[in-house]
């Protein structure tokens, strides 16, 4: 069975005679489960997240979803969804509504089936008389949660967050809880970094990190 996403052996070092961020790091998420990290800031979290969706290579071993190499192979990439800083990455002067067109369209997505998606996520997370608005008038849990809606509605079935329920209130965390419940239910996959332990135990098994920022980092799951 392929897994959507398997770590093995895994290493990134980002400067000369440092210690690497991660050191044979190696893990496989099956379809239905959802793992968080936890662990100190520089603990190596978003770096393997960032290992996962193929925005940097690893210095050693390899990094597979669903098999293929997330860094060579632009096609699979569409089957995940990751958020880094989920407010900061929407862009500004453009509404929620453009922002999930324009990211779904990058991802060569179809812009009108991610935008039907978005709005139902929208409205899932009771900030639908939102999405016309630009997102630099909106507050910070708002622009958070469009992050997700934005991401999602692409219909990835892996998903990335990193400290996802930033800003939400607790009416939010419950509605993000159920969506990603539902993922889960449905086959997908989830990967997290995050420092909410009760969310995150309510959602799957946690793994902690372990190591000051630029120290080696051991993981197996």
């Amino acid at each position: 069975m392929t897994h959507p996403l398997q770590l093995s052996g895994v290493g990134k070092t980002f400067a000369r005679r440092e210690p690497g961020v991660v050191e044979n790091a190696t893990l496989a998420l099956a379809a239905g489960a959802c793992t968080a990290m936890m662990g100190e800031n520089g603990s190596g979290k978003t770096t393997l997240l960032r290992l996962a969706c193929g925005l940097v290579s690893p210095d050693s071993g390899t990094v597979r979803v669903f098999g293929r190499d997330p860094v060579l192979d632009g096609a699979v990439r569409g089957r995940l969804a990751a958020v880094f800083d989920g407010a900061r990455a929407l862009h500004g002067r453009l509404t929620p509504a453009e922002n999930a067109v324009y990211f779904a369209r990058v991802k060569g997505c179809n812009g009108g089936a991610a935008l039907h998606r978005f709005g139902a996520l929208a409205r899932r997370f009771q900030i639908g008389r939102f999405e016309h608005v630009p997102v630099r008038r909106l507050s910070r849990g708002t622009q958070q949660k469009f992050a997700l809606a934005a991401a999602l509605a692409t219909g990835a079935e892996l998903w990335l967050f990193d400290e996802p329920t930033l800003g939400m209130d607790a009416a939010g965390l419950e509605i993000f809880h159920d969506i990603v419940r539902s993922h889960l239910a449905a086959g997908g996959a989830v990967l997290m970094a995050t420092h909410d332990e009760v969310f995150a135990r309510r959602l799957g098994g946690i793994v902690r990190l372990t190591g000051a920022p630029q120290a080696a980092l051991r993981l197996q799951l």
